[in-house]
Protein backbone atom coordinates (compact mmCIF):
# COMPACT_ATOMS: atom_id res chain seq x y z
CA UNK A 1 0.00 0.00 0.00
CA UNK A 2 2.72 2.03 0.61
CA UNK A 3 5.02 1.13 -2.20
CA UNK A 4 1.70 2.30 -4.73
CA UNK A 5 0.76 5.92 -2.94
CA UNK A 6 4.60 7.36 -3.11
CA UNK A 7 4.81 8.24 -6.80
CA UNK A 8 1.22 10.09 -6.27
CA UNK A 9 2.67 11.86 -3.05
CA UNK A 10 5.79 12.98 -4.84
CA UNK A 11 3.54 14.85 -7.85
CA UNK A 12 1.45 16.29 -5.17
CA UNK A 13 4.45 17.53 -3.64
CA UNK A 14 5.89 19.04 -6.65
CA UNK A 15 3.14 20.59 -7.64
CA UNK A 16 2.60 22.46 -4.51
CA UNK A 17 6.09 23.55 -4.37
CA UNK A 18 5.84 24.38 -8.09
CA UNK A 19 2.13 26.23 -7.58
CA UNK A 20 3.19 29.67 -6.23
CA UNK A 21 5.83 30.11 -8.66
CA UNK A 22 3.30 30.10 -11.36
CA UNK A 23 0.77 31.92 -9.62
CA UNK A 24 3.00 34.88 -8.78
CA UNK A 25 2.67 37.96 -11.39
CA UNK A 26 5.83 38.13 -14.10
CA UNK A 27 8.75 40.23 -13.31
CA UNK A 28 9.31 43.11 -15.15
CA UNK A 29 12.65 43.29 -17.17
CA UNK A 30 14.44 46.60 -16.98
CA UNK A 31 15.34 48.14 -20.26
CA UNK A 32 18.07 50.46 -21.15
CA UNK A 33 16.26 53.96 -21.78
CA UNK A 34 16.28 55.17 -25.07
CA UNK A 35 18.39 57.48 -26.08
CA UNK A 36 17.22 61.13 -26.67
CA UNK A 37 16.39 62.60 -29.82
CA UNK A 38 19.26 64.61 -31.54
CA UNK A 39 18.84 68.01 -32.13
CA UNK A 40 18.55 69.05 -35.28
CA UNK A 41 21.36 71.55 -36.22
CA UNK A 42 19.51 74.77 -37.99
CA UNK A 43 19.72 75.16 -41.86
CA UNK A 44 22.27 78.42 -41.72
CA UNK A 45 20.50 78.79 -45.45
CA UNK A 46 17.21 79.75 -44.06
CA UNK A 47 18.25 80.93 -40.45
CA UNK A 48 21.30 83.09 -41.07
CA UNK A 49 20.67 87.20 -41.82
CA UNK A 50 22.64 88.48 -44.26
CA UNK A 51 24.50 91.60 -43.46
CA UNK A 52 22.92 94.88 -45.55
CA UNK A 53 25.20 95.39 -48.69
CA UNK A 54 27.12 98.99 -48.04
CA UNK A 55 25.70 102.02 -50.33
CA UNK A 56 27.82 102.72 -53.07
CA UNK A 57 29.16 106.21 -52.78
CA UNK A 58 28.42 109.50 -54.68
CA UNK A 59 30.00 112.33 -55.34
CA UNK A 60 30.36 115.83 -54.68
CA UNK A 61 31.08 118.49 -57.57
CA UNK A 62 32.63 121.91 -56.24
CA UNK A 63 32.32 124.64 -59.06
CA UNK A 64 35.16 127.87 -58.17
CA UNK A 65 35.29 130.94 -60.11
CA UNK A 66 39.10 131.14 -59.21
CA UNK A 67 42.02 129.31 -58.40
CA UNK A 68 43.72 129.24 -55.13
CA UNK A 69 40.52 128.08 -52.92
CA UNK A 70 40.89 125.04 -50.15
CA UNK A 71 37.49 122.94 -49.96
CA UNK A 72 37.26 120.58 -46.47
CA UNK A 73 34.99 117.41 -47.86
CA UNK A 74 34.10 114.92 -45.83
CA UNK A 75 36.75 115.55 -43.18
CA UNK A 76 39.92 116.21 -45.56
CA UNK A 77 41.34 119.20 -46.99
CA UNK A 78 41.70 119.67 -50.89
CA UNK A 79 42.98 122.29 -53.36
CA UNK A 80 40.36 123.43 -55.50
CA UNK A 81 41.08 124.38 -59.27
CA UNK A 82 39.06 126.70 -61.35
CA UNK A 83 36.33 125.09 -62.64
CA UNK A 84 35.03 121.76 -61.60
CA UNK A 85 36.43 119.95 -58.88
CA UNK A 86 34.93 116.13 -58.01
CA UNK A 87 35.13 114.30 -54.85
CA UNK A 88 34.12 111.04 -54.08
CA UNK A 89 32.21 110.65 -50.99
CA UNK A 90 29.70 108.32 -49.16
CA UNK A 91 25.95 108.56 -49.45
CA UNK A 92 24.29 110.76 -46.92
CA UNK A 93 24.81 115.06 -45.85
CA UNK A 94 27.96 116.51 -45.66
CA UNK A 95 28.92 119.90 -45.36
CA UNK A 96 31.49 121.79 -47.37
CA UNK A 97 33.60 124.50 -45.89
CA UNK A 98 35.53 126.56 -48.75
CA UNK A 99 38.12 128.99 -47.49
CA UNK A 100 41.52 131.11 -48.74
CA UNK A 101 45.00 129.65 -48.79
CA UNK A 102 45.55 132.24 -46.08
CA UNK A 103 42.21 130.84 -44.33
CA UNK A 104 39.77 133.32 -45.11
CA UNK A 105 36.03 131.55 -45.12
CA UNK A 106 34.47 132.00 -47.85
CA UNK A 107 31.38 129.81 -47.65
CA UNK A 108 30.09 126.89 -45.82
CA UNK A 109 27.23 124.70 -48.00
CA UNK A 110 25.21 121.71 -47.11
CA UNK A 111 24.62 119.25 -49.71
CA UNK A 112 22.78 115.64 -49.60
CA UNK A 113 24.18 113.27 -51.64
CA UNK A 114 22.53 110.08 -53.11
CA UNK A 115 24.07 106.44 -53.15
CA UNK A 116 26.03 106.88 -57.27
CA UNK A 117 24.52 110.79 -56.74
CA UNK A 118 25.84 114.00 -57.51
CA UNK A 119 25.16 117.02 -55.45
CA UNK A 120 26.80 120.33 -57.06
CA UNK A 121 28.30 123.45 -55.55
CA UNK A 122 28.66 126.82 -57.01
CA UNK A 123 31.43 129.36 -54.94
CA UNK A 124 31.76 132.70 -56.02
CA UNK A 125 34.26 134.63 -54.73
CA UNK A 126 34.55 137.67 -57.70
CA UNK A 127 32.02 139.73 -59.05
CA UNK A 128 32.20 141.61 -62.71
CA UNK A 129 32.20 145.15 -63.33
CA UNK A 130 30.59 146.45 -66.57
CA UNK A 131 30.46 149.99 -68.71
CA UNK A 132 28.24 150.36 -71.58
CA UNK A 133 31.05 152.19 -74.28
CA UNK A 134 29.41 152.17 -77.30
CA UNK A 135 29.19 156.05 -77.02
CA UNK A 136 32.92 156.17 -76.75
CA UNK A 137 33.05 155.68 -72.96
CA UNK A 138 35.97 154.22 -71.16
CA UNK A 139 36.29 152.53 -68.30
CA UNK A 140 39.61 152.34 -65.19
CA UNK A 141 39.32 150.15 -62.43
CA UNK A 142 42.19 150.34 -59.55
CA UNK A 143 43.87 151.95 -61.83
CA UNK A 144 43.47 149.85 -65.15
CA UNK A 145 42.69 150.73 -68.12
CA UNK A 146 39.88 148.06 -68.99
CA UNK A 147 39.51 146.93 -72.95
CA UNK A 148 35.81 147.05 -74.26
CA UNK A 149 34.48 144.08 -76.70
CA UNK A 150 31.35 144.49 -78.37
CA UNK A 151 30.51 147.75 -77.24
CA UNK A 152 30.78 146.91 -73.35
CA UNK A 153 34.14 147.20 -70.65
CA UNK A 154 33.77 144.54 -68.45
CA UNK A 155 36.01 143.12 -66.16
CA UNK A 156 36.04 140.57 -62.99
CA UNK A 157 37.18 141.73 -59.58
CA UNK A 158 37.43 140.45 -56.11
CA UNK A 159 34.97 141.05 -53.77
CA UNK A 160 34.97 144.20 -51.79
CA UNK A 161 35.54 148.04 -52.73
CA UNK A 162 37.03 149.28 -56.04
CA UNK A 163 37.97 152.46 -57.42
CA UNK A 164 36.29 153.38 -60.56
CA UNK A 165 36.83 156.04 -63.09
CA UNK A 166 34.46 156.42 -66.20
CA UNK A 167 35.25 159.05 -68.70
CA UNK A 168 33.01 160.21 -71.90
CA UNK A 169 33.26 162.67 -74.46
CA UNK A 170 31.92 165.48 -73.39
CA UNK A 171 31.57 164.95 -70.01
CA UNK A 172 33.80 165.72 -66.88
CA UNK A 173 35.37 162.08 -65.61
CA UNK A 174 34.22 160.34 -62.68
CA UNK A 175 35.67 158.66 -60.08
CA UNK A 176 34.21 157.27 -56.82
CA UNK A 177 34.18 153.36 -55.27
CA UNK A 178 31.98 150.77 -55.72
CA UNK A 179 31.49 147.84 -53.42
CA UNK A 180 31.06 144.74 -55.86
CA UNK A 181 29.83 141.35 -53.86
CA UNK A 182 30.78 138.09 -54.77
CA UNK A 183 28.87 136.20 -57.57
CA UNK A 184 27.04 139.53 -59.04
CA UNK A 185 27.40 141.45 -61.70
CA UNK A 186 27.50 145.39 -61.17
CA UNK A 187 26.42 147.71 -64.63
CA UNK A 188 28.02 150.85 -63.68
CA UNK A 189 25.44 153.72 -65.00
CA UNK A 190 27.19 156.90 -63.65
CA UNK A 191 25.59 160.63 -63.32
CA UNK A 192 27.87 162.81 -65.65
CA UNK A 193 28.51 166.20 -65.80
CA UNK A 194 28.74 168.08 -69.22
CA UNK A 195 32.22 169.37 -70.03
CA UNK A 196 32.73 172.28 -72.44
CA UNK A 197 36.89 171.84 -73.31
CA UNK A 198 36.91 176.30 -73.94
CA UNK A 199 35.37 178.75 -76.74
CA UNK A 200 35.51 177.44 -79.66
CA UNK A 201 34.42 180.72 -81.56
CA UNK A 202 37.79 182.68 -81.55
CA UNK A 203 39.13 179.33 -82.82
CA UNK A 204 37.17 179.33 -86.03
CA UNK A 205 37.90 183.21 -86.18
CA UNK A 206 41.19 182.33 -86.22
CA UNK A 207 41.15 179.22 -89.23
CA UNK A 208 38.60 180.76 -90.99
CA UNK A 209 40.14 184.06 -91.50
CA UNK A 210 43.66 183.40 -91.35
CA UNK A 211 42.27 181.24 -94.09
CA UNK A 212 40.61 184.15 -95.56
CA UNK A 213 43.48 186.37 -95.55
CA UNK A 214 45.99 183.82 -97.40
CA UNK A 215 43.33 183.86 -100.18
CA UNK A 216 43.00 186.91 -100.25
CA UNK A 217 46.95 187.41 -101.25
CA UNK A 218 46.22 185.10 -103.88
CA UNK A 219 43.69 186.83 -105.59
CA UNK A 220 45.44 190.44 -105.47
CA UNK A 221 48.62 188.72 -107.41
CA UNK A 222 46.24 186.93 -109.92
CA UNK A 223 43.98 189.40 -110.61
CA UNK A 224 44.56 192.84 -108.96
CA UNK A 225 46.99 195.68 -109.54
CA UNK A 226 49.26 194.67 -106.68
CA UNK A 227 51.19 198.07 -106.96
CA UNK A 228 48.39 199.56 -106.32
CA UNK A 229 47.68 197.87 -103.35
CA UNK A 230 50.70 198.15 -101.66
CA UNK A 231 52.93 196.05 -103.54
CA UNK A 232 54.84 192.93 -101.95
CA UNK A 233 54.87 194.20 -99.13
CA UNK A 234 50.86 193.97 -98.40
CA UNK A 235 50.54 190.68 -100.20
CA UNK A 236 53.14 189.45 -97.54
CA UNK A 237 51.16 190.86 -94.85
CA UNK A 238 48.34 189.24 -95.64
CA UNK A 239 49.79 186.19 -95.99
CA UNK A 240 51.71 186.19 -93.00
CA UNK A 241 49.06 187.37 -90.91
CA UNK A 242 46.71 184.66 -92.36
CA UNK A 243 49.23 181.91 -92.04
CA UNK A 244 49.55 182.62 -88.03
CA UNK A 245 45.71 182.86 -88.32
CA UNK A 246 45.26 179.79 -89.49
CA UNK A 247 47.92 178.01 -87.24
CA UNK A 248 46.59 179.72 -83.77
CA UNK A 249 43.06 179.03 -84.66
CA UNK A 250 43.84 174.94 -85.51
CA UNK A 251 46.06 174.79 -82.23
CA UNK A 252 42.93 176.02 -80.15
CA UNK A 253 40.78 174.18 -81.86
CA UNK A 254 42.65 170.89 -81.57
CA UNK A 255 43.27 171.87 -77.96
CA UNK A 256 39.30 172.32 -77.08
CA UNK A 257 38.94 168.84 -79.09
CA UNK A 258 41.31 166.81 -76.73
CA UNK A 259 40.22 168.01 -73.75
CA UNK A 260 36.47 166.84 -74.95
CA UNK A 261 37.32 163.85 -75.37
CA UNK A 262 39.93 163.86 -72.45
CA UNK A 263 38.08 165.69 -70.05
CA UNK A 264 39.22 165.95 -66.34
CA UNK A 265 38.26 164.10 -64.04
CA UNK A 266 36.59 165.01 -60.80
CA UNK A 267 35.64 162.71 -57.22
CA UNK A 268 31.64 162.36 -58.35
CA UNK A 269 28.88 160.08 -57.52
CA UNK A 270 29.57 156.40 -59.25
CA UNK A 271 26.05 154.96 -60.08
CA UNK A 272 25.23 151.23 -60.61
CA UNK A 273 22.60 148.08 -60.54
CA UNK A 274 23.12 144.95 -60.06
CA UNK A 275 22.17 143.66 -63.31
CA UNK A 276 22.61 139.56 -62.47
CA UNK A 277 23.36 137.37 -59.17
CA UNK A 278 24.08 134.14 -58.20
CA UNK A 279 22.16 132.57 -55.41
CA UNK A 280 22.13 134.13 -52.49
CA UNK A 281 22.88 137.66 -53.78
CA UNK A 282 19.97 139.63 -53.34
CA UNK A 283 21.15 142.86 -52.98
CA UNK A 284 19.82 145.48 -55.40
CA UNK A 285 23.02 147.76 -55.64
CA UNK A 286 22.68 151.91 -56.23
CA UNK A 287 25.49 153.74 -55.56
Amino acid sequence: MAAHRSPFVVALLIALVSAPALAAPPRPTRTAPAPAAAVAAPDAATTTVAAPAPAKPGHIIVVADADGLVAQVAGALHGLKQGENRFEVKAGAHTVVVQTKKGAKVGSYDVTVAAEGEATIKVATVGTLSLNVADGGALEVDGKKIKAKDGVASTSVSAGKHSVVVKRPGYFGTKGDLEVMAGTRVSIDPAMEKFKGGNTTLAWVGVLGGSALVLGAVLIEAFADADALGGDATRWALVGVGAAGFVGGTILMKDILKKENNPPVHPGTIKAKLSMATKGAHVAFRF
